[in-house]
């Protein structure tokens, strides 16, 4: 595992005073998401929830018997279910759902189990299964595209493992083979661990550990943007030359980074932040779906929403 970044209690207590008097930006709460009404099969919290490359919102139930069968849902704007299918699926440790493009879904695990070689499964809208395969094991990202190419970030435990997860970074087509592999020994930052991901269109923006540097993939060329403003951000949203990275370690967890690209690489603009709950509460460490100038993310069965324009308009 990656080592924590601070040196002594008194040091942290320090930065931890000093991000408190930040100014702070609440999330928006967008809707309460929930199974199909009055249909008791289904646990009342998802396994997993996902944001589609047209903004659809999307989520998996499990059976609340353990039953392999679990509960796809599409939700529209109040977050009520407008449709849904029942899929029968072999997948253990169930973390990530994405819509694809021809009206289904993909259901990705967090890890591989040890005596399993299937760790995907992609359905169609009418819930039959149209492929399954292994997108490898520690997985910490997944976005699907307008294409139907599918984007995964792996965190450092995949370095341990074999290929496709010890490239940290890989897309894999709707065949849920793998088409592109991050490169090993170049000059390019490395993915020990895809600590932040975004997709925008077909191109992905990346924040790895160890070197902490934006790296943008288009098609299969790889840039390096140059070094992030702030080290450890679990989200990065980008839109056109202005980005945000939200988190860091240990007390910056819930910390805002805004930053531009420019010719030097991405430098930091305005002033740092802190995103908190709609209440002013702290926002504790959180997973983020982000897309764009967006990012999503998840408590119990309420949905909350960034978007980097509002950010800036504050801190900038």
């Amino acid at each position: 595992m990656r080592p924590r970044h601070w040196d002594n209690d008194e040091e942290e207590r320090l930065r931890r005073e000093a991000r408190l008097r930040l100014p702070t930006v609440p999330l928006i709460h967008e809707w309460n998401v929930a199974p199909t009404a009055g249909d008791a099969r289904w646990r009342r919290q998802p396994a997993a929830v996902g944001v589609g490359p047209w903004l659809q919102q999307v989520a998996v139930w499990s059976h609340v018997a353990g039953s392999p069968l679990q509960l796809v849902t599409w939700h529209g704007a109040n977050g009520e279910p407008e449709r849904s299918i029942v899929v029968e699926s072999s997948l253990a440790g169930l973390g990530f759902i994405q819509p694809v493009a021809d009206g289904g879904v993909l259901l990705v695990s967090v890890r591989r189990p040890r005596d399993a070689a299937i760790s995907a499964q992609r359905w169609s809208s009418r819930g039959d299964l149209v492929a399954e395969a292994d997108l490898g094991d520690a997985i910490e990202h997944v976005l699907a595209t307008d294409s139907g190419a599918v984007w995964v970030g792996y965190f450092d435990e995949a370095l341990t493992g074999r290929a496709p997860e010890g490239h940290g970074l890989v897309r894999f087509g709707a065949d849920l083979q793998p088409e592109w592999l991050y490169p090993w020994n170049t000059d390019l930052p490395s993915v020990d661990d895809c600590e932040s991901m975004n997709v925008v269109g077909e191109t992905v923006y990346a924040c790895p550990y160890l070197d902490h540097h934006v790296v943008r993939v288009d098609g299969g060329e790889v840039t390096d943007l140059g070094p992030a403003p702030h080290r450890g951000g679990q989200a990065l949203l980008i839109e056109g030359d202005r980005g945000l990275l939200i988190g860091g370690y240990g007390a910056d967890h819930d910390l805002m980074t805004p930053f531009e690209f420019t010719a030097n690489g991405p430098m930091r603009v305005g002033s740092q932040g802190r995103v908190v709950m709609p209440d002013g509460l702290e926002a504790r460490s959180r997973s983020w779906i982000c897309r764009g100038g967006q990012a999503w993310t998840q408590v119990d069965n309420n949905r909350f929403r960034l978007g980097l324009s509002r950010v800036f308009d504050t801190l900038c």
